[in-house]
C-alpha cells in the first residue's frame, strides 16, 4: 500500500481502518513509515495511540538493526539512516542525539575526504544544528558556501543557523543573495524552521 493511503486511513478512517493502518506501518520498513506512527500517537482515540505506542519498540528494534547491518561500511548509506532514525521520533531522547552524534561523526569524515560533496556540507550542518551547536553549524555551512559547493539545502540550513543565532543581517544578505534557493527549499517542505521563511516574503 502507498505511504499515503495509510496515511488517509490514519486520518479519515474509522477505528478499525485506523488499527489495520497502524499494523501495516509498524511493519513497514520504507522512509516515512515512522511518520506514520508518529501520526497515530497523535490520534485523539486512546485506543489508536496505545496501539501505536504498543508498536514503538519493535520499530524502534528495526532502526537499531537496520544500523548496525549498516555500520561496517561505515559511509553515506549510514549516515543516512541514522539521521533517518533520529528524525523518526521513535527513539527516546538520549538514542536520538547518540544517532545524530554519529551520523554527524561520518558526514564530517566524508567532507573531509571530498570537500567538493554538497550533501556531507548540508547535514552536517544540519546535524551540528539539531545537537545545538549553532556556531559549529554556520562555520560548516559558511565554508561550503566559500568553496563554492553550497547547493539548496546548504543555503537553507544557512539561513536557519543565521535565524537561530538571531543574526539578522546576515538573514537579509542570504535572502539578497539566495532568494531563489531559499524559496525552492521553503516550497519544498525541507525540515526547516519556518520563521525565517518570513524574509523571503520581503524580496
Amino acid at each position: 500500500l502507498l505511504l499515503e493511503a495509510l496515511a488517509d486511513a490514519l486520518r479519515w478512517g474509522d477505528a478499525g481502518q485506523k488499527a489495520r493502518a497502524v499494523a501495516l506501518a509498524a511493519r513497514d520498513t520504507r522512509p516515512g513509515a515512522e511518520a506514520l506512527l508518529r501520526l497515530a500517537a497523535a490520534d485523539a482515540d486512546p485506543a489508536v495511540r496505545a496501539r501505536a505506542e504498543a508498536c514503538r519498540a519493535e520499530a524502534e528494534r528495526r532502526l537499531f538493526d537496520r544500523a548496525a547491518a549498516l555500520r561496517p561500511g561505515g559511509g553515506a548509506a549510514l549516515a543516512r539512516h541514522l539521521d533517518r532514525a533520529a528524525h523518526s521520533g521513535l527513539l527516546d531522547p538520549i538514542a536520538a542525539t547518540t544517532a545524530r552524534e554519529e551520523a554527524a561523526a561520518i558526514w564530517r569524515r566524508l567532507g573531509a575526504a571530498a570537500p567538493q560533496d554538497g550533501e556531507a556540507a548540508a547535514a552536517l550542518g544540519r546535524d551540528l544544528l539539531a545537537l545545538g551547536r549553532v556556531v559549529e553549524a554556520r562555520a560548516v555551512l559558511d565554508a561550503a558556501v566559500a568553496r563554492g559547493t553550497a547547493n539548496g539545502a546548504t543555503i537553507g540550513w544557512l539561513a536557519e543557523a543565521a535565524f537561530r543565532a538571531r543574526d539578522l543581517p546576515a538573514l537579509d544578505a542570504l535572502v539578497a543573495r539566495w532568494g531563489p534557493l531559499l524559496e525552492a527549499e521553503a516550497a519544498g517542505g525541507a525540515r526547516l524552521a519556518p520563521a525565517w521563511r518570513l524574509w523571503l516574503g520581503g524580496r
